[in-house]
């Protein structure tokens, strides 16, 4: 059985770069950040310092702790004195393919046989990243969610290529960190940024055709489905709101009315809609629900109720109506 990681590099200082070496260095991990320019890392260890005070000030952790984290993590000119014993490299440089792939051929050369090579890349897929280096089965996707010293889960993600021990390692690594790894396959922005930029492209849609303004789509958003989905997740969701038919029912309206084929049925839910798999009403859908549909929808609303009763606190202590107490464009 491997050893756990306990030695990392961070290559890139910027806005993830600086972030992921701190939450490494705050679980525990020993930590090398570097950048290519300079007044980028003086910058970084600036951020780092405020992140630490913001951290003790809100009580997430103790002054003692932050110090002790900050003693774990060290500024380094340099790639090859950043990388030198470094167990995992952590990229974190800007979402360019070809930057990329460059610092990915670098990285092979100057790193020991068994470094595990991460990207935090979003979008591009690992394979053509791994593609740039003589070792794609220790290439591998750690996709942190910004800020990386707060969201608790991780998508690491499996180029074709990449062994079942280096993902093992990584999944590992990501839960020593007292994050959440999720496994993806390899495939253009993954699972986190596939969902978040198709509803990104339509919220902008809605408001650059005058349907809502910024300012109610947020509310709307953020209020009616993002209660829901910080619980369930838009499949549970699909399964103990509504059923297949009507889901279908509704898609089938937007595609004929809009013709755009991202409201066209999918295959699994037509599947599941002609199989009678209703989720909750049914006992069964994208998930399995023992136990009788009153029961199962009872806990629903439980979590509903203390979600939502969280929130109205939230919200008399701390106003936060969209980003920053946001107004409405004249």
């Amino acid at each position: 059985m491997a050893r756990p990681i306990g030695r990392i590099a961070v290559v890139g200082a910027g806005l993830m770069g600086h972030a992921i070496a701190l939450a490494c260095a705050e679980a525990g991990v020993r930590v090398r950040l570097t950048d290519i320019d300079r007044r980028v890392l003086a910058g970084a260890a600036r951020k780092i310092d405020g992140v630490f005070a913001t951290l003790v000030k809100n009580r997430v952790i103790t002054g003692r702790r932050a110090r002790a984290a900050r003693g774990r993590l060290e500024l380094v000119n340099g790639l090859d004195a950043a990388v030198e014993d470094a167990e995992l490299v952590q990229e974190s440089v800007q979402e360019n393919a070809g930057l990329k792939k460059r610092l990915f051929a670098e990285l092979d050369r100057v790193c020991g046989h068994d470094t595990i090579l991460a990207t935090n890349t979003s979008s591009i897929r690992i394979g053509e990243i791994a593609a740039a280096t003589h070792r794609p089965d220790r290439v591998v996707g750690v996709h942190w969610i910004s800020p990386a010293y707060l969201m608790p889960v991780i998508e690491v993600v499996a180029g074709k290529a990449t062994s079942k021990r280096t993902m093992g390692r990584a999944v590992d690594y990501v839960r020593r960190l007292a994050k959440f790894p999720v496994l993806v396959k390899d495939t253009p922005g993954f699972v986190i940024n596939r969902i978040q930029m198709a509803m990104l492209n339509e919220a902008v849609d809605l408001v650059d055709k005058g349907v809502a303004s910024a300012l109610d789509v947020d509310a709307a958003i953020r209020i009616a489905l993002g209660s829901r989905l910080a619980i369930f997740g838009p499949l549970c969701c699909n399964d103990i709101f509504v059923t297949k038919r009507t889901s279908l029912n509704l898609l089938a309206y937007l595609y004929a009315e809009t013709g755009q084929d991202k409201f066209k049925p999918g295959g699994l839910l037509r599947r599941l809609a002609q199989a009678g798999d209703d989720g909750v009403f049914s006992g069964r859908g994208f998930f399995r629900y023992p136990g009788s549909k009153a029961s199962t929808l009872a806990r629903r609303d439980k979590a509903l109720i203390m979600l939502m009763s969280r929130l109205r606190e939230f919200e008399r202590r701390n106003p936060f109506s969209g980003c920053l107490r946001p107004r409405r464009l004249s």
